[in-house]
């Protein structure tokens, strides 16, 4: 099992845009990109159940939006939540007892 959360946690990170601002180490971009491939790696799980919960919508909205105010190609808002919307992610913003990974609002005076 460790093996394919390995393989999780890299598909999520190489499936980042490949921009220089998120290989940065001490970018907020790259950090939050980090974190992802944790959350994707080391899912919180069920007290009751030992079910694995999925990563939360607002996580996934937050990174894309953080890595686009440092130069990211992620998108306008929209397609970012639109992408976030899907069945990779949990439809829940968090910190969530039923899904992983916050969703600290990201502060961008870029408007689309």
């Amino acid at each position: 099992h460790l093996k394919w959360l390995d393989a999780q946690a890299a598909a999520c990170f190489d499936d980042t845009p490949d921009l220089e601002v998120w290989q940065d180490p001490e970018s907020t971009c790259h950090l939050s990109v980090q974190k992802g491939a944790c959350y994707v790696a080391f899912p919180k799980c069920s007290t009751e159940t030992q079910e694995a919960f999925g990563v939360c919508r607002s996580h996934c909205a937050n990174e894309r939006k953080q890595c686009r105010t440092e130069g990211s190609m992620f998108g306008p808002s929209n397609v970012i939540e639109e992408e976030c919307a899907g069945s990779d992610y949990v439809d829940l913003a968090g910190p969530s007892e039923f899904c992983t990974g916050g969703g600290s609002a990201v502060s961008t005076s870029i408007a689309v």
